[in-house]
């Protein structure tokens, strides 16, 4: 393990192609994959076949998320919810008094290799194609996430989310 965070920088985006999620149909996990070419995406489930579609355009984009809100035509990042259906994500747990939750493996090992690193820099020089640094990952991580004194509650509990993707 490096003492430093990934030095490739991230956003949502990178981590949304495809998400784990809490299949409406039977409670089981679930896939939604986004096909950014037709800008769609598709909502599959193994164990009882529901499927459904999501058609873009997106009529907004919701960074964050509130109960109550109306999320209907919104790709939502940066909540405990896909980014298409909004359903419960499937990799999600109570940390330290917070939600712990990622949307896939990918995902899960970015968080681990980032709050695992004693040392983090933010890089100088925005994502190609993003203006702003404060859209990438790092930056939006919550500070109970990234605080030295949770970082063994939150290793365990990405652990633990790790587990849980090879249950199933």
């Amino acid at each position: 393990m490096s003492d430093r965070a990934p030095k490739e920088p991230k956003t949502s985006w990178d981590f949304i192609a495809h998400c784990a999620i809490v299949c409406p149909k039977c409670s089981r996990r679930a896939i939604v994959r986004r096909d950014a070419a037709t800008d769609s995406a598709r909502l599959t489930c193994g164990r009882c076949a529901h499927v459904r579609q999501w058609q873009g355009p997106a009529r907004s984009y919701l960074f964050g998320w509130r109960k109550g809100q109306d999320l209907q035509g919104a790709v939502v990042l940066g909540a405990p919810i896909d980014p298409y259906f909004h359903r419960d994500l499937w990799l999600r747990i109570p940390c330290v008094g917070e939600l712990l939750w990622a949307y896939n493996h990918e995902h899960l090992a970015f968080l681990h290799a980032y709050i695992a690193a004693p040392l983090r820099e933010r890089p100088r020089e925005p994502k190609e194609g993003w203006g702003y640094r404060n859209l990438l990952l790092e930056s939006r991580l919550p500070k109970w996430m990234t605080s030295a004194k949770h970082r063994d509650a939150v290793l365990a509990g990405v652990a633990k989310l790790q587990r849980r993707l090879l249950e199933e």
